[in-house]
C-alpha cells in the first residue's frame, strides 16, 4: 500500500483510503474466520455444545482465535470504522474516488491554493515578488473552496471536488 491515511495528512488520495479498508477488512476476516473454524471444531468435538472453558487442545484454539480478534478489534476496529465513515461520505462527492481523488485539509488549503496557482501561470508570475506579495492568499483559497466540497475524517475538514 502506499500510504495508511491519517487525518493529520495535508493530503489524501482516495486510491490510499481504499486500499487501507481492504487491508483492514482483509485482516479482520482471516481473524473472524479463524475463530469460526476453531467454534466449529469445538461443536463438532463437543456435541454441537460450545463451551470455552475446556480444557482440550479444541477450546485452547477457540479461545487463542477469540482473543485475537478482539485485540485485532481494539487496536484497529477504531481506524477502520472512522475510515470506511470518510469514504462513505466523501465517495458521494467525487466520481473519480476509485481512480484517485484527491482531498485536501483544511490547515492546507491555502498552500493548495498556492502551489495550484504556481502549477496553472507557471513561474513566470509565482517567482516574481510582485504581484504575489500583494495576493491575499487566505481569501484566494476561500474562494478557490467554493468548487469544493468539504468532508469530515476523524474530526478534521478535507476539501475535494
Amino acid at each position: 500500500m502506499r500510504n495508511a491515511p491519517t487525518n493529520s495528512d495535508d493530503i489524501i488520495d482516495s486510491r490510499d483510503v481504499i486500499a487501507r479498508i481492504e487491508e483492514l477488512e482483509g485482516d479482520r476476516e482471516m481473524h473472524a474466520d479463524e475463530l469460526a473454524e476453531a467454534e466449529e471444531c469445538v461443536k463438532f468435538h463437543h456435541n454441537g455444545e460450545l463451551d470455552a472453558d475446556g480444557s482440550n487442545g479444541e477450546h485452547a484454539e477457540y479461545r487463542r482465535c477469540r482473543d485475537a480478534l478482539k485485540e485485532w478489534d481494539a487496536e484497529n476496529g477504531e481506524e477502520l470504522a472512522a475510515l470506511k465513515a470518510f469514504a462513505d461520505q466523501a465517495e458521494g462527492y467525487a466520481s473519480d474516488w476509485n481512480y484517485g481523488a484527491q482531498l485536501i485539509s483544511e490547515s492546507y488549503f491555502e498552500t493548495y491554493a498556492r502551489e495550484l496557482a504556481h502549477d496553472l501561470h507557471g513561474n513566470a508570475i509565482m517567482d516574481a515578488s510582485w504581484p504575489m506579495s500583494c495576493i491575499d492568499w487566505e481569501a484566494a483559497a476561500k474562494e478557490l473552496q467554493q468548487d469544493y466540497s468539504g468532508v469530515e475524517f476523524d474530526g478534521v475538514t478535507y476539501w475535494m471536488r
